[in-house]
């Protein structure tokens, strides 16, 4: 007997980036909150090396980034009185920090042993903490 809660929910909107499942398929999504603007931001991850970023209102796509290979997880570093960072992971062992409002790529961190498949970052976006194959690592941003 599962005395667990039980939600009821309904699919908006389905993805799959590109074609063919395998190769290209989602592999982590993440919601923002714009702070000034109150907009929201869907952001999906993919196996094809890229980063899209949804309007969960009219799902326009309003954003686009690649990096060298798969994407494997996203998080948000949002510091008081500086623009949101994205932060995203990849299987070649490397870290990206990206401008959001911009789109531009700001950092690499380097120095995983192996695929970056974790991030998790504090509301004040000043730590972030990274795993995957090899040792957690965490760090003042």
């Amino acid at each position: 007997d599962d005395q667990g809660v039980h939600l009821e929910w309904t699919c908006v909107k389905s993805f799959q980036v590109g074609s063919g499942v395998s190769r290209k398929a989602v592999s982590c999504m993440l919601l923002h909150l714009d702070v000034k603007t109150k907009e929201p931001l869907v952001l999906v991850g993919s196996r094809d090396h890229s980063i899209r970023g949804y309007n969960p209102r009219t799902w326009e796509q309003t954003l686009q980034l690649e990096q060298p290979e798969a994407v494997t997880a996203l998080t948000m570093l949002a510091p008081p009185g500086y623009p949101p960072v994205l932060v995203s992971a990849c299987t070649n062992r490397c870290i990206y920090l990206w401008c959001l409002a911009t789109g531009a790529l700001q950092h690499t961190l380097k120095g995983h042993t192996s695929s970056v498949t974790a991030l998790a970052a504090m509301p004040d976006g000043r730590l972030l903490s990274a795993g995957g194959g090899g040792p957690a690592k965490l760090g003042h941003t």
